[in-house]
């Protein structure tokens, strides 16, 4: 499983104030969710529809906001950081399986996110 937690801590405690950035915060976590998907890669398509957020709003003027965009498919992890060379042992004879690149889908996604909100 791979989760992305994305946390900000709320300024003051004007509601107005608290609202915008809420609403911001949200548009963020969305487009963050939609980068990954659009860079996962797809060959049954379980892995990019498994993707998915999740908020928390705030409970209090002094709370964080806080937010997870992840998956709970197994092989995530292995998509997205690669496998190292390894032995495989099917049946009565060894396999020796070269490992597997990395697909970083999940680290273009936030740095797509981050362009499309002028974080760098």
């Amino acid at each position: 499983m791979i989760y992305v937690d994305v946390d900000v801590k709320r300024e003051g405690e004007i509601k107005d104030v608290g609202d915008k950035m809420f609403k911001r915060f949200k548009q963020m976590v969305l487009s963050l969710e939609r980068n990954i998907k659009i860079e996962a890669p797809v060959k049954t398509s379980l892995l990019r529809s498994s993707i998915h957020h999740e908020i928390n709003e705030p409970t209090s003027a002094d709370d964080t906001y806080s937010a997870v965009v992840g998956t709970n498919v197994n092989y995530a992890p292995y998509v997205n950081f690669g496998t190292a060379s390894h032995i495989i042992v099917p049946l009565d004879k060894k396999v020796f399986h070269p490992g597997t690149q990395p697909n970083p889908f999940f680290e273009r996604g936030i740095e797509i996110t981050k362009k499309e909100f002028g974080l760098i």
